[in-house]
């Protein structure tokens, strides 16, 4: 997997505008932000308002398990710092473009909508979309890129994003038949209109059956993640912590044995021989 779309929670992403005396009734979500900047003093007050608001540090499962997923690169709608505070956590230092160059990062994360550490970047309102192309085109740019030369996987997403319609109809245009086959997105329920929508476009796998409620939903994305999170990896080195001891097979009981002796005796020698028969198991626990 070279991409993936992190987790999208629609509550922090953007501020819920509750109707009071019809003031934003029928308003789509891009008008109803335009509505509530309006009622902020500047334009950079309600910036900061909205990025106070979803400037977290907790992060839930969702992103710890995609943090810990082998990428090299990421792209998100999202303004908070979760996927960045995870990956780093999970030791995959991460650089956030646009942003400060990190030289100890092994992997980027692309912010197309701005983050809460610049609010003046963040992309809410209607105002905000119809200047996006002139002003972040790159960014564009690179998702496209993206679409055309990596496997993308969409987790979480909202499907009805304008721009992320706009750069696939752009992708489509040059490469209209391997983008159904390289992108794919995980709903959380089976959508049989949504099927239609996307159809030829990008492919959608549902969590779960048409009727089944969200929470439920959600739970099985985590359990496919973490499905998913296992078979991605081949680290060994549960075998020489303790704390998996109950949990180890008898063949590999007899395998702990050996690779024990192998640390023991490099510990004792310095063979060049010994020393790469450590090495090449290292993977198991060395050092544990």
């Amino acid at each position: 997997m070279a991409s993936t779309r992190l987790p999208t929670d629609h509550r922090s992403r953007r501020p819920t505008y509750r109707r009071r005396n019809g003031i934003a009734g029928g308003k789509g979500t891009l008008d109803q932000a335009e509505i509530l900047k309006n009622l902020y003093s500047t334009p950079e007050a309600f910036n900061k308002a909205v990025a106070d608001l979803v400037n977290k540090t907790a992060y839930g499962l969702a992103p710890t398990l995609i943090a810990n997923l082998p990428l090299d690169q990421a792209i998100t709608l999202n303004y908070d710092e979760l996927f960045e505070i995870a990956s780093n956590d999970a030791g995959h230092k991460c650089a956030v473009i646009p942003g400060d160059e990190n030289s100890e990062a092994s992997r980027w994360l692309l912010k197309m909508h701005g983050q809460v550490s610049d609010a003046s970047t963040i992309v809410l309102t209607r105002s905000d979309y119809l200047g996006f192309d002139a002003n972040r085109n790159v960014l564009a740019a690179l998702v496209k890129a993206s679409l055309v030369t990596k496997r993308l996987v969409f987790i979480g997403f909202g499907l009805g994003d304008d721009h992320f319609h706009q750069i696939l109809h752009d992708v489509r245009e040059v490469s209209p038949e391997s983008i159904s086959r390289r992108a794919i997105a995980l709903t959380l329920k089976d959508d049989s209109l949504e099927q239609k929508a996307w159809k030829n476009k990008i492919t959608l796998q549902p969590m779960s059956p048409p009727g089944t409620d969200t929470a439920t939903a959600g739970r099985v994305l985590e359990l496919f993640l973490d499905y998913l999170l296992m078979l991605s990896t081949d680290s060994r080195e549960y075998l020489l912590d303790p704390a998996f001891d109950s949990q180890l097979t008898a063949p590999e009981r007899r395998l702990k044995e050996l690779v024990s002796a192998i640390h023991e005796l490099n510990h004792d020698s310095d063979d060049p021989t010994v020393t790469a028969a450590a090495a090449a198991i290292g993977r198991f626990g060395a050092g544990n």
